[in-house]
């Protein structure tokens, strides 16, 4: 929190937000409780709010965005929120209230979609979603829809042929709103917490055995494409996301350390991932032509920017290499962590070469290594057998 004399000259110009800081205030010493709001996610404009105390406990009630009114108009609406408050109103209740009879489709468009754009990257997969709940429930008054309406909803989307999981996502975004209806204030309770979902284990074990793995390789190294065949083979050798590596660039790769920088916008955990790079993908990056006009590692020659048809020539390469449909680019990643655990590399290991957020997400490798298991439960009957000998004797 930063207590200043707000001037529009210095929410034009704010300062940068402190290290390791997602938001700050900056609080208007003229005027109590009158705020400028700054987020990371958003550096172009911040949020006029006002704080204040109902019944003893902090309220915020948001005024307005800077980018759409100036300083003068804020404070002005916020003196007169105040004087509205010494008379005992909440405007925060009252903006509740009124926006609790918004219908799903008024919250989704005006509140949802804002927000979702902001911090989501998968933000296309909730406005796909949207066009097959507005039909029916687009019009029901958010405080309205229940339980009972999702479970249709959700019923329905299964029965009419779509996977148990892509049911689910429906249920997890429809929580997810009505919980940011909540975080605001326009709802007092998430009607659909705790609601059941299917939770059908969809995950797929599957990956290249030796002799696809050759077949692709193969195939990789005589195709037409270099371009997108380089890419391919450095999914195969990093075991790295389809998006990291399409958007890697040379500034991010150093050779000489054989280490890839990852930022934080750039992977999946939105936190900077450090990974090193084997012998095989060091070869590969320092055989790789470099242009003047662009920094990316895989680049289209035509255009200059990172290839946008990889998936398309990825099953021209596959079906040339012999593999089913079955076998997607993500596959590559699986492969990559099954030859990692068949070589004896720990769960702890793989977790950090595949920069998952938790060992409990790489664990469902571990069938992959029995060996491992075996020469676990061996070392455990060495010391019985031991112990057993010892009280022979």
């Amino acid at each position: 929190m930063a207590k200043v004399k707000l001037t529009q000259k210095y929410i034009d110009n704010p300062p940068p937000l402190p290290m390791g800081k997602t938001k700050e205030e900056h609080c208007d010493i003229a005027l109590p409780g009158f705020l400028w709001e700054q987020r990371a996610t958003n550096t172009e404009w911040g949020s006029y709010r006002l704080r204040y105390k109902p019944g003893g406990k902090t309220a915020y009630f948001t005024i307005g965005r800077s980018c759409v009114i100036t300083l003068a108009q804020a404070r002005s609406k916020a003196k007169l929120l105040r004087a509205e408050i010494e008379l005992g109103a909440d405007p925060r209740a009252e903006a509740r209230e009124k926006r609790g009879g918004m219908t799903w489709d008024e919250f989704f468009e005006t509140e949802w979609r804002p927000y979702c754009l902001a911090h989501k990257r998968s933000y296309k997969n909730d406005l796909s979603m949207q066009k097959q709940i507005s039909p029916r429930l687009g019009a029901m008054p958010i405080s309205a829809i229940t339980k009972k309406h999702f479970q249709d909803l959700h019923l329905d989307i299964r029965n009419s042929g779509r996977a148990p999981a892509t049911a689910d996502h429906f249920g997890k975004l429809m929580r997810k709103v009505m919980a940011h209806a909540c975080d605001i204030g326009v709802l007092n309770k998430n009607a659909l917490s705790g609601i059941k979902l299917f939770n059908e284990d969809n995950r797929k074990d599957r990956y290249l055995s030796q002799v696809e793995l050759t077949s692709l390789l193969t195939t990789l190294r005589k195709d037409k494409n270099r371009g997108v065949s380089r890419l391919i083979q450095f999914l195969i050798c990093t075991g790295c996301r389809l998006g990291e590596a399409r958007s890697a660039t040379w500034s991010q790769v150093d050779l000489a350390h054989k280490r890839w920088t990852i930022p934080p916008k750039r992977a999946k955990s939105k936190k900077i991932q450090s990974l090193p790079l084997g012998t095989a993908a060091i070869e590969l990056l320092e055989g790789l032509p470099k242009s003047n006009s662009t920094d990316h590692v895989f680049y289209s020659d035509r255009t200059g920017k990172p290839f946008t048809c990889v998936k398309t020539v990825w099953n021209r390469i596959r079906e040339e290499s012999g593999l089913p449909k079955d076998v997607t680019l993500h596959i590559l990643r699986h492969t990559f962590a099954s030859i990692c655990i068949n070589e004896g590399r720990t769960l702890y290991e793989v977790s950090k070469l595949l920069s998952h957020s938790s060992v409990q997400i790489t664990e469902r490798y571990a069938h992959l290594a029995p060996s491992t298991l075996e020469d676990a439960t061996n070392a455990v009957s060495k010391i019985i057998t031991e112990a057993l000998n010892a009280t022979n004797k």
